[in-house]
């Protein structure tokens, strides 16, 4: 969701700012203003802001661009929040996320997150240009054409990816094992199928969900409709290395799913609550739910309510374990804020931040075997073939 930001009087006042001390900084007057702006703690740093700005302009010897400097230096200033769900996006960072949650993007096919300062790769998309090239999930990234980047700056890594044109060629340098290994990648369009479906034995159906984009619940309730007509007595979700997405496509899968009650509950740093409530009418067949350590954000909560409710069985391992909400901020000038906000309640009132949400049945895939985001089947899927199980004695004793 986007709201036009309160921040953008910080944003004018910084711009004035700039403009007076850069003009009078070496002039009585310029004194003056830099004398009443430090009065105030906001006012210091938006002056001495200003100070940095105009000294560079005027006295350093090398070059430099302006854009990538102010892009440099607030991606860095969101960073020092010190919370990797709090980012700030230029233009291409913007278009991109704006993109991906439609399904579609410009990059390599990895999705990451800053894990104890280092940016892990968690996933690798099939056929994509990093499954090609040779990288695996569980790869730190660690370099981008030779450009060193901590979890601190993994905005700026995915932007030093992102800034390149399909069919250009970078150099990405991740550790695997200890050891630095090279790969040269071609950027490619990536098409996602965000969901897709199939009937399998004993008429169970199975539909997965790669991630809660804008379309996502109108997909799903599309691909479970149209398995109902065709019989399926009972719906295996597969939410495994989901990394979660629009808190309001949850929340409209978690209606259709679920008969009349609450959702969630979203809190405030104030202790201000919003309730989101699902209306009457439900989904009418016995449920399993795939979750794993990447399940995150909106799948841990279409799994925690559907937990609460005791509407489905979760089988497989514990979430990630990500509770809290962002709001993004669009700032006008085709640049965002994405900021976190808010922590979300399950039904029963339980954060799962930083817990996760434990399975009822838990099951381990083979060893060297995982699922990626965008998987849509794989050879030797324990996890699945304990859904598949589970559904057919549910089946049986007809629960719901």
């Amino acid at each position: 969701m986007k709201k036009k930001p309160i921040l953008i009087t910080a944003v004018i006042t910084a711009l004035c700012v700039f403009l007076l001390t850069t003009y009078l900084y070496t002039t009585p007057a310029g004194t003056l203003v830099f004398s009443h702006l430090s009065d105030t703690v906001t006012g210091k740093n938006y002056a001495k802001f200003a100070q940095l700005e105009y000294l560079i302009e005027n006295e350093y010897m090398g070059s430099y661009t302006d854009h990538v400097l102010m892009d440099n230096a607030l991606h860095m200033y969101v960073a020092s929040l010190n919370d990797p769900y709090s980012t700030f996006f230029n233009k291409s960072e913007y278009e991109e996320f704006s993109s991906g949650l439609e399904g579609d993007y410009r990059g390599i096919g990895v999705t990451v997150k800053n894990e104890n300062g280092r940016i892990l790769i968690t996933n690798v998309q099939n056929n994509s240009p990093a499954q090609k090239g040779g990288i695996l999930p569980g790869d730190i990234l660690v370099k981008v054409n030779g450009t060193e980047y901590n979890g601190g700056q993994m905005s700026s890594a995915v932007s030093a990816i992102k800034k390149h044109s399909v069919g250009q060629s970078l150099t990405v340098t991740v550790e695997r094992d200890g050891i630095l290994k090279d790969f040269t990648i071609v950027i490619e369009d990536i098409k996602l199928e965000l969901v897709s479906s199939k009937i399998l034995e004993n008429f169970i159906g199975y539909v997965r969900i790669q991630s809660f984009g804008n379309e996502v619940a109108s997909l799903f309730k599309k691909n479970v409709e149209e398995m109902k007509e065709k019989g399926i007595k009972g719906l295996i979700i597969d939410l495994r290395s989901n990394p979660g997405g629009a808190l309001t496509t949850a929340v409209e899968i978690g209606d259709y799913l679920i008969g009349e009650g609450e959702l969630l509950t979203v809190r405030d740093k104030d202790g201000k609550e919003k309730v989101y409530k699902s209306k009457k009418g439900e989904l009418e067949l016995p449920m399993c739910v795939l979750i794993n350590e990447n399940s995150a954000s909106a799948s841990e909560l279409v799994a925690g309510a559907l937990r609460d409710y005791n509407k489905a069985t979760l089988i497989g391992k514990k979430t990630y374990g990500k509770g809290v909400v962002q709001s993004v901020f669009d700032l006008g000038d085709e640049t965002a804020l994405r900021l976190t906000i808010a922590k979300y309640y399950t039904p029963s009132g339980e954060c799962i931040h930083g817990k996760g949400i434990s399975p009822d049945i838990e099951v381990d895939l083979p060893e060297g075997v995982s699922i990626s985001q965008n998987d849509k089947e794989i050879k030797n899927d324990t996890q699945l073939d304990a859904a598949i199980e589970e559904m057919k004695r549910l089946m049986t004793q007809g629960e719901i």
